[in-house]
């Protein structure tokens, strides 16, 4: 942080969370936060204060649209590349890791190994809803996402996640545990999900079935 913001009166603080909730918004739609060594962040200030402050821009329109454009040539051949190493990586996985005892593989091609069996009595359907336990991490074991680290379990309805969670939730019981690896079409698909998720990535899953709520 600069020392010359201290952050106390609440102009200081609101103005510093809209500019943190710029940054996720473009993290989210853009993955900015991948590409911070292609920016001169200097100019990108300096373009967000032209904006804000409504001063003439610097440059013509056409310098604007020839440099977004060969920006953007550029980020696309670059996650591309990242695609496809992500791709090759998954598939070389994938195929590995069928091949270990207990492993099932079903038709969409998610595999699964049980890690302890539910109560075999009901599956939850499209629309009821579910309380899970879960971590999920990148095939290097990065984790990205847990409801153990937040303390608390996840609610929500097999039709408002990825594929594979779907195809997995309707196929456990109450009580079961499953580790659930998903092909990246069966998660974010080839665009991902940034910051944390690239292109084409090969997802792992670790699901626990607590509660079908409406049952």
């Amino acid at each position: 942080m600069s020392k010359k913001i201290k952050l106390k009166s609440t102009k200081e603080k609101a103005s510093y969370s809209i500019g943190l909730t710029t940054a996720a918004y473009l993290n989210r739609d853009m993955d900015i936060g991948s590409i911070k060594d292609d920016l001169n962040l200097d100019a990108f200030f300096e373009g967000i204060r032209d904006g804000v402050e409504g001063n003439e821009a610097k440059i013509t329109r056409q310098e604007i649209e020839k440099a977004l454009a060969i920006f953007k040539e550029k980020m696309e051949k670059k996650q591309l590349e990242s695609q496809q190493a992500n791709n090759k990586a998954g598939v070389k996985f994938l195929e590995e890791n069928a091949k270990r005892e207990g492993i099932i593989v079903t038709e969409s091609g998610m595999q699964y190994e049980i890690i302890q069996d539910g109560d075999g009595k009901v599956t939850p359907e499209l629309n009821d809803q579910v309380r899970v336990h879960y971590c999920g991490t990148l095939i290097d074991g990065t984790e990205f996402d847990s409801s153990y680290s937040r303390g608390e379990p996840a609610v929500f309805s097999p039709t408002q996640v990825i594929k594979g969670w779907t195809e997995a939730l309707t196929m456990m019981s109450v009580g079961s545990e499953w580790k659930v690896y998903l092909p990246s079409e069966l998660a974010y698909g080839e665009r991902g999900a940034p910051p944390s998720i690239g292109p084409g990535e090969v997802l792992v899953f670790t699901i626990k079935l607590e509660e079908i709520i409406n049952k």
